[in-house]
């Protein structure tokens, strides 16, 4: 196995030598103890799926929330990314309640991809909850622009419903 510089233990998945590659494992207690050494070099995206789950399996909220933002970073496509992003910001929201954080993830990946669909709902959901309308009439009102037919009508009209009964305009 491969040891580390101080030949005392095995290296395991190490962020701080690799940064866009490696991840270290904080926080698993015993399962840290049974991880298995790898060689390199260590494809990032496919091997750190199990990881993932053992995160939300185990409600390490925080933790998958570092590890989906770390992903993105080193993602093969700036779409890929996008979605990991997304991922992540759902997590800070749904699971670490902190609305702000995530409202911003989700503009960023908007102000990037305006039609991101995952994005998008969920700005929508967290300004009418949050009661931003404004807000909401400008997000309703980029996803117009990138909507056809159906759609686009429905979206128009309840921007129009907005506008009528909440901002009385």
């Amino acid at each position: 196995t491969d040891v580390d510089p101080a030949g005392s233990r095995p290296k395991m998945f190490e962020l701080s030598r690799f940064p866009n590659a490696y991840i270290k494992i904080h926080g698993l207690g015993e399962f840290s103890q049974r991880a298995t050494p790898v060689r390199e070099p260590f494809p990032f995206v496919e091997p750190i799926a199990p990881l993932i789950e053992l995160y939300r399996k185990s409600q390490s909220w925080q933790e998958l929330k570092m590890i989906l933002l770390q992903r993105a970073a080193v993602a093969s496509s700036p779409a890929l990314a996008r979605d990991y992003r997304a991922q992540a910001a759902d997590v800070i929201l749904k699971k670490l309640n902190d609305v702000a954080s995530a409202t911003d993830i989700f503009q960023e990946i908007l102000n990037e991809d305006p039609a991101h669909p995952r994005a998008a709902d969920a700005l929508e959901t967290i300004y009418a909850e949050r009661g931003a309308w404004k807000d909401l009439v400008k997000l309703l009102d980029l996803r117009s622009h990138n909507e056809v037919g159906g759609a686009r009508v429905t979206t128009l009209t309840h921007m129009a419903e907005i506008y009528e009964d909440r901002l009385h305009d």
